[in-house]
């Protein structure tokens, strides 16, 4: 018979490998009776887990445990699992997030041709200005020139987007996202908005290049992914509702609060 796959993934930063050795020990034990998939390192890697086992994610809890230099995702560390006598379930919730995607991506060997980020999307320009409109559903918005487009969630929204100066989405109980601009250009021809804008789980936004198209690189969640953008061809940005992963928080606990202290405390 096959053996089964055992729930958990663990950073090749991590090098305590005592401390490897004691959370298997325990992992052993703990997961006969638990559906969870446990996941030890820090935010990037916890993001690259998810991606890697999309096809997990209606089957499974993911339970990160931290170890590395950022955790917003985390509620508990490895430690924190070590010194529980059975890791009393009565002291943990957990929490559901829809990623964000982009549908008609060409080129992608995906069903649909569809595109997901937790955090974020950059459509970016490193050698020319290039030109993309947006759409709030079937009304212009404003038309970028200059850098390219940030969409950014809420989580999101403290990586990336807030080194752009974008908005912090504190608020987690439901589902956001927000549109900015990368180095706009703001002269006498072209004017920008010089802020985010936020949006809803149930606004729809489109976008299309209409120049320079073959400078625009495409990256989600800090990867590149190689694509080719059709020129004036639409693309269309959304909170999926049927494509979800549920992790791990402490129950009780004011999530947004704890963001905001992760993040500016």
């Amino acid at each position: 018979m096959k053996q089964k796959k055992p729930n958990y993934s663990i950073s090749n930063k991590i090098l305590d490998q005592e401390l490897i050795n004691k959370f298997l020990k325990k992992f052993n034990s703990f997961s006969q009776k638990n559906n969870f998939f446990f996941v030890i390192g820090g935010d990037g890697y916890f993001l690259r887990v998810l991606k890697k086992h999309i096809n997990l994610w209606d089957k499974i809890t993911f339970f990160p445990l931290f170890s590395g230099s950022l955790g917003l995702f985390y509620s508990f560390s490895v430690n924190d699992f070590l010194n529980c006598k059975n890791f009393l379930l009565e002291k943990i919730d957990t929490k559901k997030v829809y990623p964000l995607l982009i549908k008609g991506l060409p080129n992608l060997e995906l069903q649909n041709n569809l595109f997901f980020a937790i955090n974020e999307f950059k459509i970016i320009s490193l050698t020319t200005s290039i030109t993309i409109d947006i759409f709030l559903n079937d009304k212009k918005l404003f038309t970028h020139v200059g850098s390219g487009i940030l969409f950014s969630t809420s989580f999101g929204s403290t990586g990336i987007a807030k080194s752009n100066n974008n908005t912090s989405i504190i608020y987690h109980k439901k589902n956001y996202f927000q549109i900015s601009e990368i180095f706009p250009c703001n002269n006498k021809i072209n004017k920008s908005y010089d802020f985010s804008i936020l949006f809803e789980e149930s606004d729809i936004i489109f976008f299309k290049i209409t120049k320079n198209i073959k400078n625009a690189k495409f990256f989600h969640d800090n990867a590149e992914v190689n694509v080719e953008f059709l020129e004036n061809q639409k693309y269309q940005v959304y909170f999926d509702k049927t494509k979800y992963f549920n992790f791990v928080v402490e129950k009780n606990i004011d999530l947004d609060y704890t963001f905001f202290q992760k993040i500016f405390g």
